[in-house]
């Protein structure tokens, strides 16, 4: 059988291709909220050639609650890995004293805290 295919205009590609992709959602952040924390460490870890001398934590986002309860078992290490700029070699090395430190920063700014921005 014949089939007849018509060539599509620069238009309608432009269209299609507009289509495809995902417009984005993104946060809207108020003046004064507190989205991120930087933690600084007494004891720097080296792991893959950087050197973390600070943890950087953001908020929770919807999406991270799928993800976290994924995880399974140690919540706590995962929730860090999913809101920190470490991996979680990096955040397993910690020493015990910052490891408190930036677990209780996390609780705060997830609004876990007794101080949380809510």
């Amino acid at each position: 059988m014949d089939t007849i295919v018509k060539a599509a205009t620069a238009a309608e590609i432009q269209a299609f291709e507009a289509r495809k992709e995902k417009a984005l959602a993104t946060q809207i952040t108020p003046a004064g909220f507190a989205g991120s924390k930087s933690v600084p460490l007494t004891v720097p870890v080296q792991f893959d050639g950087k050197t973390y001398e600070a943890i950087n934590l953001r908020r929770l986002k919807g999406k991270d609650f799928t993800q976290l309860q994924r995880l399974g078992d140690d919540e706590d290490l995962g929730l860090l890995t999913l809101i920190s700029d470490a991996p979680a070699e990096v955040l397993a090395e910690l020493d015990g004293d910052d490891f408190m430190l930036v677990s209780e920063a996390a609780e705060l700014i997830s609004g876990n805290g007794p101080n949380s921005q809510l």
